[in-house]
């Protein structure tokens, strides 16, 4: 089998397919037992995944399991008919991609069997076979136990109804000819006998193709109840292996499973991004007047949950919501379907979007801020004390500009109108569907409501901004005057978000082709409304949305599943069946690859952690080297000192605001990254100092901090969650008194070699120079006065004669109390003592070689790079900052037993022998005397 998985990775190399994973999810069979007889919870796993392989860029989150059951999993009473549901997800993986995931819940059979005559037994339950023909049935038996029943679900849809696989006739009433072509029909599970266990079927993609994803699924679980020539992992692989990824436009790929044909194709560069989603749902769960206070809430980005009994609706409309925002993007958290185990994330300091259970509505009123604006889209209602309790201008929620604002909902009213919504007032559907046509005037509506309110911002961006120096990159005083009076409180909530910060960023440094593409969409729009203007008589051309060579003008047909795989015999199922390799295996990979349309030019890559910025001062460059060394040395940090650590760092971060001129963005982002290699939940704290200190947050630092969530759900049991002002997840020793920690092992000075010296922890330097030209003893003072202050510059000029020095640091660790023989019980090290400049400069090149940046060798950099060792020691306890996390631990090493005291200095001198476990009893006295010989010794030799 391993031969087998290193050859579908080899074939998953070089092609970029529009899905990426095919996952079944649900509870194990020993689960499930012990659920039976002791009561266990159930905890849905994996069960089956194909490609069994990671591909690149897409990681399956570990979460995955409990974010398809967000409201957790029950067995439900087999006599309750249960209907299956369609739902999506979007996740953050570890390295900040965003995954695609829809989902579709079915429930498996288990039935009762009776005991035979005579036997003891109460009888069992079996689960059905998953397979009638093909050698894969399942005999586990569990006791009979009493089964919950569910209440059915509110379903929206006209929907068909599937038994166990079987179609029945349509229910109820029979729906119109429009509302049958834009129906995904539903399966409903009935089972006298026995019980119904959930299941989930999940495609997991890097592209956002919902709607098609929920039609693929729907097919292959119609399939299951049908006879195939294949069995279904052909149909599976397939699917994943040979469906390519279209480019932005030029190429339509065709797609055929079974008799249904899909079509697949993504908009042009020069149109809006993909939106394969239902947007008619937004505005059959709430009103246009609702809908469009929700819109203000996140164009102004105020904290939103959404709450509903449904899963499809929660993700469904946070989804559309966020797309009408375009060419902006929400860029904070945004977790559209919040599994119960997770609520206290509504502890969050940073604004988010989550989708929440409306059973759990106490738990969000308990734990989410004043601020937050609850939206219930069973019921079309908005909550939020916050803004209609208080009519203060500072806390109203800012009203849309207001003739842009009417142009706009009479455009949308007018879509609606025609879509079915009728005369009611506000307008909302009555039935959960818009066509394309409706769905693209709704969008062209929101994208040129901020096309006119932003037609001037152009002008307000400062494009000598970079992220290292103190300017802004925004005029947001000029562009608030440019704009009329009844438009200021929206717009200037508005810039002030991390939205359009981002917005800004992406158009003075666009990162990807993606970014600068959405740049020119918007700037040639707004070249287009000026050019519609009456008063504008020189048009200005709009090269790149007039382009029409962007569009789709050619096909690829994907083979038919007939020409990649031979059918041997029939195959039926009772049930939906888990991935088997197995059966794949006799199959065999595709003998051709898809072609390539696509070099995911639409993802962007992971922001790169910036570098550290220029540093002018004294105190820059030194605060600067701190913030870098503790990336590069939290790795070496035991676990129990990770708590003293941050304490640190955050009263660093405190001195680098009031004393740094430049912008400090680069240097958060260091830490952040150095603590989600090591420890994301360090992170958040730092973050929220970032937030107090109102240092600039940019685009990479939200991926950063998103990362840091992404990997910190994966072990939720770790954290402990409150509400606080200062943190979002704080772990349950994170902030605790490190100073009373018992198992801190001992940080020392010395070398590995210096097993002669017992005071390990002692230190004393000498700073002073002499001049080689006139002979002036040159003070500490005169040496720092006479730097150059230059990069590599290591020399100091003399006040006298302007001759250049190299200055000397004297360096004596232990104290000299005593010897064996000749053993002395210190030791002396010399070494250059350099400008804050050159020792940046030094910090810089050593962390850029290898692994360093993260995961240096602090026991390497003692013994093979004293200077920079020393000179960090000198430099940070001179302005009061911890050095401590630079020294290296005590290794477990054979003490001597005994050490001998020198207690005379005179001719007969006499040794007084020391027990070796003593040694750090020494008594005030004897330490004033041994620093007494010290400063004469250091006497003696200059």
């Amino acid at each position: 089998m391993e031969a087998l998985k290193a050859e579908i990775q080899e074939y998953c190399k070089d092609i970029s397919t529009l899905a990426d994973y095919f996952v079944t999810i649900g509870m194990s069979l020993e689960n499930i037992k012990n659920h039976v007889m002791n009561n266990e919870a159930l905890s849905p796993i994996i069960l089956s995944q194909f490609p069994p392989i990671q591909r690149e860029g897409a990681v399956i989150p570990a979460q995955l399991p409990m974010f398809c059951f967000p409201w957790g999993a029950e067995i439900v009473k087999g006599t309750t008919e249960v209907p299956s549901s369609l739902f999506n997800l979007v996740l953050t993986d570890e390295q900040g991609h965003l995954l695609y995931c829809t989902c579709l819940k079915v429930y498996e059979a288990y039935f009762h069997e009776e005991p035979s005559e005579g036997s003891p037994s109460r009888g069992v339950f079996k689960r059905a076979d998953t397979r009638a023909k093909t050698g894969r049935p399942d005999t586990t038996q569990f006791p009979s136990f009493e089964m919950v029943e569910i209440e059915e679900n509110e379903n929206p849809f006209k929907k068909r109804s599937f038994t166990l696989g079987n179609l029945d006739e349509l229910e109820g009433e029979i729906p119109n000819e429009e509302e049958v072509a834009c129906m995904i029909p539903s399966f409903s599970f009935f089972c006298p006998t026995g019980a119904l266990v959930p299941k989930c079927l999940v495609i997991v993609s890097r592209h956002p193709y919902f709607e098609t994803f929920k039609k693929i699924l729907n097919t292959f679980y119609k399939m299951s109840s049908a006879r195939l020539d294949l069995p279904l992992e052909c149909y599976i692989s397939h699917f994943i292996l040979q469906v390519p990824l279209p480019s932005r436009g030029h190429v339509e790929i065709l797609y055929q499973i079974e008799a249904q044909q899909f079509r697949l194709s993504l908009p042009a560069v020069n149109r809006f991004p993909l939106l394969d989603i239902n947007l008619g749902m937004l505005f059959y769960c709430l009103d246009l007047e609702n809908m469009l206070f929700v819109f203000r809430c996140i164009a102004t980005e105020q904290p939103i949950v959404f709450v509903s009994n449904n899963e499809d609706k929660l993700c469904t409309c946070t989804y559309a919501l966020l797309a009408l925002i375009f060419p902006f993007h929400w860029s904070l958290v945004y977790v559209p379907l919040l599994p119960e185990q997770l609520l206290d994330y509504l502890y969050s300091p940073v604004n988010y979007i989550y989708g929440v259970n409306i059973r759990s509505k106490e738990a969000i009123y308990n734990r989410c801020s004043e601020t937050a604006v609850i939206v219930d889209l069973d019921n079309n209602k908005i909550e939020c004390p916050f803004y209609t309790q208080n009519h203060t201008k500072k806390q109203t929620l800012p009203n849309l500009p207001e003739h842009y604002g009417k142009k706009l909902t009479k455009r949308i009213v007018s879509v609606l109108s025609k879509a079915g919504a009728g005369k009611s007032k506000p307008p909302k559907l009555s039935v959960p569907r818009l066509d394309e046509f409706a769905t693209k005037n709704i969008r062209e509506a929101f994208f040129q409501f901020f096309v006119s309110i932003f037609i001037s911002y152009k002008k307000f961006l400062n494009y000598d901004w970079n992220e290292n120096d103190n300017s802004s990159f925004f005029d947001r005083k000029g562009f608030l005057a440019s704009v009329p009076e009844n438009a200021r409180f929206f717009l200037g909530e508005m810039i002030k978000s991390q939205t359009f910060a981002n917005f800004c960023a992406t158009r003075l440094r666009p990162r990807t082709i993606e970014e600068h593409c959405e740049g020119l969409l918007f700037d040639e729009h707004i070249i287009a409304k000026n050019n519609r203007s009456k008063l504008k008589y020189n048009k200005v051309p709009a090269p790149f949305i007039s382009d029409q060579s962007q569009e789709l003008h050619s096909k690829y047909q994907v083979p038919l599943i007939s020409q990649v795989y031979v059918s041997k015999k029939e195959h039926t199922y009772n049930q939906f069946p888990d991935f088997d390799m197995n059966v794949f295996q006799e199959y065999g990979l595709p003998l051709t690859r898809p072609p390539k349309y696509s070099d995911n030019i639409d993802i962007p890559s992971p922001p790169q952690p910036s570098a550290p910025p220029t540093c002018k001062t004294d105190i820059e460059c030194i605060l600067s080297c701190w913030v870098e060394m503790w990336a590069a040395c939290l790795w070496y940090q035991h676990e129990e000192e990770q708590s003293l650590r941050l304490k640190e760092a955050l009263q660093v971060l405190e001195l680098i605001n009031s004393s740094f001129n430049g912008s400090l963005t680069s240097l958060y982002k260091l830490l952040f990254e150095a603590c989600l290699n090591v420890n994301p939940s360090l992170a958040l704290p730092i973050f929220s100092v970032m937030n107090t200190l109102q240092v600039m947050v940019d685009a990479g630092t939200v991926h950063l901090v998103q990362r840091v969530i992404s990997k910190l759900s994966l072990k939720p049991q770790d954290i402990e969650m409150r509400k606080t002002r200062d943190s979002l997840l704080v772990t349950n020793s994170l902030l605790s008194d490190s100073t009373n920690l018992v198992n801190r092992k001992r940080r020392i000075f010395t070398r590995p070699g210096d097993i002669h010296i017992f005071a390990k922890q002692e230190v004393c330097f000498l700073v002073k120079e002499l001049c080689k030209k006139c002979g002036k003893q040159l003070s500490l003072e005169e040496i720092k006065h006479g730097w150059r202050r230059q990069p590599y510059d290591y020399q100091s000029l003399c006040n006298n004669c302007q001759h250049g020095n190299f200055p000397q640091l004297r360096i004596r660790v232990g104290l000299e109390v005593g010897h064996i023989s000749q053993n002395k019980t210190s030791s002396k090290e010399d070494t250059l003592f350099v400008s804050p400049q050159t020792l940046k400069a030094l910090v810089t090149d050593i962390l850029n070689e290898k692994d360093n940046k993260f995961h240096l060798n602090i026991e390497a950099m003692r013994v093979y790079n004293p200077m920079i060792f020393w000179n960090l020691v000198w430099h940070f306890n001179n302005l009061g900052l911890t050095f401590e996390f630079i020294l290296p631990y005590e290794k477990d090493t054979e003490n001597k037993k005994f050490f001998a005291l020198n207690t005379d200095d005179g001719p007969n001198k006499q040794e007084e022998m020391l027990d070796g476990e003593t040694q750090t009893l020494w008594s005030l006295e004897k330490v004033s005397e041994a620093i007494q010989k010290y400063n004469e010794l250091i006497n003696e030799i200059n």
